[in-house]
């Protein structure tokens, strides 16, 4: 048996089994609830994958084994990767406290597992005006619920926020340097610091949504449940287009980078504003599309092409 201090700093305790441990760390305080939830789900899975492991027995078999435990289950490699990840930090933290002989490189050394590239939805220009148009000629008519998730979604298509932050975000985070006015706040699940320049990005809408409150002071929009937002979203986008996205309140996040990264923002910029910790999350999120792809190229000219064309074109006309 290891003795470890408990990562609340709690007294010594006598751990045998593996899941014992990794029950512990479940349950330190310093874990969100939302990310807790998803050690649990971890949790359940070792404790059907080795229910008796002893922490002796962790190798890097072990963790190849439940890699391939995983996979039987059907989960996509993003799955199993979260998963993989959760049980690296258990890891992490045994290492540090010195009871596993093996690094943790040593124990993932015979992972196979690779990140699918995912899709990530968002708005095109077209439909946000579209939405923007629909909640102002119909804000005084609408849903008291309805107005406040509708406005709190296109508020964080214009800057990026998440709805864990368009939950908390008040008025007193939007202050004036140099006359101009930012938002400033931190973020809640990265705990990064942002600072949005709401006055010059995409024309200054972002204002222009939570003026039509006339509030001015508390929160800027009181919102319910993530559930309740994401059904009347799909109900509202259902109704204005045809198109077959799949619509939630966290395609927001992903059109404010899809769109930043369409007008020529550097990703580093951008990166700052979403509040990324890494840029390659920033990467991800920001996924090229076609009208990017098209915006890009319209802008280059190809000179030395259109030289060597006008070259050949005239040596032809010479022969002939």
């Amino acid at each position: 048996q290891v003795r470890i201090t408990l990562p609340e700093g709690g007294p010594g305790k006598s751990y045998n089994m593996f899941t014992d441990f990794f029950s512990d760390i479940c349950a330190d305080i310093n874990i969100k609830d939302s990310t807790r939830k998803n050690y649990f789900r971890t949790l359940d899975t070792l404790k059907e994958y080795a229910p008796n492991a002893h922490l002796s027995d962790i190798d890097s078999s072990f963790v190849c084994g439940y890699e391939l435990f995983l996979s039987s289950l059907k989960m996509k490699a993003n799955t199993i990767i979260k998963h993989l990840k959760h049980l690296k930090k258990a890891f992490h933290q045994a290492c540090r406290k010195g009871f596993i002989k093996h690094s943790v490189d040593e124990l993932f050394s015979l992972c196979n597992v690779r990140p699918e590239k995912t899709f990530k939805e968002s708005l095109t220009t077209k439909e946000l005006v579209v939405l923007y148009q629909f909640q102002e000629n119909n804000f005084d008519t609408m849903e008291e619920k309805e107005r406040e998730i509708l406005s709190g979604f296109l508020f964080s298509c214009l800057t990026g926020l998440r709805y864990s932050d368009i939950c908390k975000v008040e008025y007193s985070n939007i202050k004036r340097i140099r006359n101009k006015r930012w938002l400033f706040l931190t973020m809640k699940k990265t705990s990064q610091k942002v600072f949005v320049p709401i006055e010059q990005m995409f024309s200054g809408k972002a204002l222009e949504v939570i003026r039509l409150f006339h509030r001015t002071r508390g929160k800027l929009f009181y919102m319910p449940s993530n559930a309740v937002c994401n059904r009347v979203i799909k109900r509202v986008y259902k109704k204005l287009f045809r198109s077959r996205k799949n619509i939630s309140f966290h395609v927001a996040h992903h059109t404010t980078a899809t769109l930043l990264l369409y007008h020529d923002t550097p990703l580093t910029t951008i990166k700052e504003i979403l509040g990324h910790t890494n840029i390659r999350t920033t990467e991800i999120y920001a996924d090229i599309n076609e009208a990017t792809i098209y915006n890009s190229i319209s802008k280059i000219k190809f000179k030395e092409l259109e030289k060597v064309e006008r070259r050949i074109a005239r040596s032809f006309s010479n022969k002939s």
